[in-house]
């Protein structure tokens, strides 16, 4: 395999890259925090397409949209001076003067020391560091859990973390908007979990994560650093892997900082992405497998609309996760967690980065701290689950609160955001389960996210509940919100549903189509209910680019195509369904000429839809980042990887057929579909 160089993107919001470009902010200076002290000086200095510039985000704060990227703040209830709401800022304070409360206290403070912690890593050490499956069973009685320990209150920075309790004090915030985790660290905080950290350089010196680096797991991708195994952020601005690694694994109870969701989980970092070759991004995501249980990926394609393949083309990306899923764990499977995208605003769409819609990835969206789908977070039937990230609505009058996380060099922030924040969120959450149940494969953790979710933003329309079960799905939600303790529980009782062994798959059934895509302009393209959240607060932004179409209502007045199950199938439970296809020009001489226009979905015997495109622009960045407007490429041998088909059964009493449908909802760029076909994974 060619080792070719890739720029990356990672996971920020976009919309928020670009406010704080037009503020003059920045996250070149780290700030630390009183009563850190100030730490070592940081040194000078599959298979994507992005951009390689890391930002930060403009702060994002419990009261106030001022402020300085990185700085905690107090709240002043006092009015703020030139106009501004009420809570000003005050930097290097550790406390904030909001009164937390809500849920019951032992939600609100962390764990004390207990056995099983894993062994820390001192500086002097660091630098070698290198019943029917599916169901709930009776509860395990294998292992009973940690006795409870006593909580503390010393990580000054917890009651920030509104991810984490959400108490409705948070701006535009609404209690109980969060993770749900609940007492659940008395009892599991990730002990004896092993998580790497697929990202750039991460500061694994910064003494809130100090005590949980496994030594010598580690490694440095970066030729520079030959010489150097720690995978350190080269430069200020290298902050993203140390602020991902944060959220997932910052210690607690240390009398710094904050807390991570799994504060108690060995952590490993590759900063592959540092790198941008295809091997240094295949090799992390298979390196260390006989040790590390989740890889965690606030990382993908950027969001430009192009149906976008891998760019060491998708077998590459497909093989090394099937090894993972295969020989991780020994047997039960390596767990992938990947960030949805942050292309919403310009109408990109989950699934048309094909890197996050395979079968064996966890594939993560965003909610805010109102409990609604962040302006930023991609839709699409691949996703999985949603965990909190910040969000900005409308514009700079009406800020939803960032994340609070680490920065290198001993630092902390309070803004960041997008999906790359909400990904080590479930990574953290599958920590615990694993550690509750270390039992689970990785077709089972899927499994318990989805019957565990937590259904957000309830009042929005586009949700649908699939007949008989309790499972229900939302295309900007996937099955719901991450619930940690809901999780946590019934990954007790779960009873496994085995691994890569034990997977039925039918297919890959092709059809040969050669038929016209027919031209079918709406009559209006105002946007859709299902486009909206609750409120329809939203529809000019968050339903951008997809002509108003809501997204389960088959295409009807278009090209049909059916394929038909064979009666030999024997799934009856459905955990992944891939449906591949090529567009092609009306002389069948090149490509569709203008894939963005065509609105394409696909409906299950049981009629359940997933909508695998909308008309949408495309873009190509500029050399000074900017976006400009290109023709849409790529549905040429395209995958569309669905999780929204999770326990269909293949095929009904009634019927076989799972039916394609295409129009082309702009005018100009005609084209036909010359074959698709379908392939469905699951078990009996």
């Amino acid at each position: 395999m060619k080792n070719n160089a890739r720029q990356i993107v990672l996971h920020l919001s976009p919309w928020l890259l670009l406010a704080l470009g037009a503020c003059g902010g920045g996250g070149d200076t780290l700030q630390t925090v009183s009563p850190i002290a100030e730490g070592e000086q940081l040194p000078a200095g599959m298979p994507v397409i992005g951009d390689s510039s890391l930002q930060t985000a403009p702060p994002v704060t419990e009261d106030s949209p001022s402020g300085t990227p990185g700085n905690l703040v107090t709240v002043d209830p006092t009015p703020a001076p030139n106009g501004q709401p009420p809570g000003s800022m005050t930097a290097g304070s550790t406390t904030a003067s909001n009164t937390m409360a809500g849920r019951t206290a032992a939600g609100s403070a962390m764990a004390s020391s207990t056995a099983a912690d894993i062994p820390p890593v001192t500086r002097a050490t660091a630098t070698g560091m290198s019943t029917s499956p599916g169901t709930v069973a009776t509860a395990r009685t294998d292992s009973s859990p940690p006795a409870p320990a006593p909580f503390t209150t010393s990580d000054p920075l917890r009651a920030q973390q509104w991810h984490l309790r959400n108490t409705g004090s948070t701006l535009n915030a609404v209690a109980g908007e969060d993770l749900n985790l609940g007492g659940l660290h008395r009892q599991f905080r990730g002990e004896g979990i092993r998580l790497a950290v697929v990202d750039n350089g991460v500061d694994v010196l910064h003494d809130d994560l100090l005590p949980n680096v496994v030594p010598g797991a580690s490694h440095n991708y970066l030729p520079e650093g030959q010489g150097n195994a720690l995978p350190l952020p080269v430069t200020p601005s290298d902050d993203h892997g140390t602020a991902v690694a944060g959220i997932v694994a910052a210690r607690d109870d240390n009398g710094l900082g904050g807390v991570g969701v799994a504060p108690r989980a060995g952590l490993v970092a590759y900063n592959a992405l540092a790198h941008q070759t295809d091997v240094s991004l295949l090799d992390a995501l298979t390196r260390g497998l006989a040790d590390n249980q989740i890889y965690s990926n606030s990382w993908g394609a950027l969001d430009t609309g192009h149906f976008e393949h891998v760019s060491a083309g998708d077998g590459a990306l497909a093989s090394a996760l099937g090894r993972g899923l295969r020989e991780g764990r020994g047997g039960k499977g390596a767990v992938y967690v990947f960030a949805g995208g942050n292309g919403a605003q310009t109408g990109d769409y989950s699934v048309y980065d094909s890197n996050v819609s395979h079968y064996g990835m966890v594939t993560v969206c965003a909610v805010n701290a109102g409990g609604r789908r962040t302006l930023y977070s991609e839709a699409g039937p691949n996703l999985t689950v949603c965990a909190p990230s910040g969000d900005s609505r409308t514009g700079y009058g009406d800020w939803q609160a960032g994340i609070t996380t680490l920065l290198p060099g001993q630092g902390y922030r309070d803004n960041f955001n997008g999906t790359s924040a909400a990904v080590p969120m479930v990574s953290g959450v599958v920590a615990l389960m694993l550690q509750a149940n270390p039992d689970l494969t990785w077709r089972d953790v899927p499994l318990v996210l989805a019957h565990s979710a937590r259904q957000v933003d309830a009042g929005s329309p586009g949700w649908r509940s699939l007949p008989g079960s309790s499972l229900r799905y939302h295309h900007h939600y996937g099955f719901g919100g991450v619930d940690a303790q809901a999780a946590v529980k019934l990954a007790r009782q779960w009873s496994s549903v085995g691994g890569s062994e034990s997977v039925r798959q039918c297919g890959p059934y092709r059809k040969k189509v050669r038929g016209a895509i027919p031209e079918r302009i709406p009559a209006t393209t105002g946007a859709a209910p299902d486009n909206t959240d609750s409120s329809g607060s939203m529809e000019d932004t968050r339903g951008k680019g997809n002509g108003g179409i809501d997204e389960n209502v088959p295409v009807q007045d278009g090209l049909l195509s059916a394929i038909d199950i064979p009666a030999d199938c024997p799934i009856q439970h459905i955990e992944h369904v891939d449906v591949r296809m090529t567009a092609v020009s009306d002389n069948y001489r090149r490509q569709h000429p203008g894939p963005g226009d065509l609105h394409i979905t696909l409906t299950s015997p049981l009629g359940q839809v997933s909508t695998l495109a909308t008309p949408h622009d495309c873009y190509r960045l500029g050399s000074d980042g900017s976006r400009q407007g290109t023709r849409c490429v790529g549905l040429k041998d395209f995958r569309f990887g669905l999780r929204r088909h999770m326990d269909e059964p293949a095929a009904t009493a009634t019927s076989r057929s799972w039916t394609l449908g295409m129009a082309d909802r702009r005018t100009g760029n005609h084209g036909k579909l010359y074959w698709w076909e379908i392939t469905l994974y699951g078990r009996e």
